[in-house]
């Protein structure tokens, strides 16, 4: 009995801890913690005349509509951002900004030994 009883305690932490980790997924933790895996997106251009900005993520370029929201971003800066089908939702000072994507490259690496 004395066994049983010196891990109850642990079980209980443990159990808790699930618990809370659980409530936490499902609070919206997967998407932060999808957003902390992500590698964030670089401003190459802004073009403030027809309204639109060219941002890099690895091996994607994406040119999206920023509208209004131009003025919120510099080139060679780094941002948060998720790719939601046909906008591109950027984290900016604490918000999110929705940019419809006009157009995505994908660049396939294609030295020899390489991935395709």
């Amino acid at each position: 009995m004395g066994r049983s009883r010196k891990w109850l305690p642990w079980g209980l932490v443990v159990v808790g801890v699930s618990v809370c980790a659980l409530y936490w997924w499902r609070a919206g933790g997967s998407e932060t913690l999808q957003q902390l895996l992500t590698p964030r997106f670089q401003v190459v251009s802004i073009d403030f005349s027809e309204q639109r900005m060219v941002l890099r993520q690895s091996n994607r370029t994406y040119t999206v509509n920023c509208d209004d929201a131009c003025r919120d971003f510099a080139v060679g800066r780094s941002y948060r951002a998720m790719d939601r089908g046909s906008d591109l939702e950027i984290r900016v000072g604490g918000q999110r900004i929705r940019c419809p994507i006009i157009k995505i490259e994908v660049r396939f690496d294609v030295r020899p030994g390489g991935v395709g």
